[in-house]
């Protein structure tokens, strides 16, 4: 993927965001397990055979849980996002 020049002069990559996006989330609560998941490092059927848990259903407890941890983390960063500019990172 092509790397792009932000208006700072800096350059920006996937993996940059990649790792943005997992800092952020250790640092707003999420667990290294649920970023993994999030992510695509683990699959949802290791984390249902090591838990049993519904992991198919949304209104399951672990993804209901989930999702409120990840709305909790974004919840600070959708005001920057929608302003746009740079002052997101």
């Amino acid at each position: 993927m092509e790397l792009r020049k932000r208006e700072n002069g800096k350059h920006l990559n996937p993996y940059d965001l990649r790792d943005f996006y997992t800092t952020w989330m250790r640092t707003h609560g999420l667990s290294k397990p649920d970023i993994d998941l999030l992510q695509g490092r683990i699959s949802i059927k290791s984390i249902q055979e090591e838990h049993y848990l519904d992991t198919k259903t949304p209104t399951s407890p672990f993804i209901q849980s989930l999702a409120a941890k990840y709305r909790l983390a974004m919840q600070p960063l959708i005001p920057k996002f929608l302003q746009g500019g740079n002052n997101v990172f």
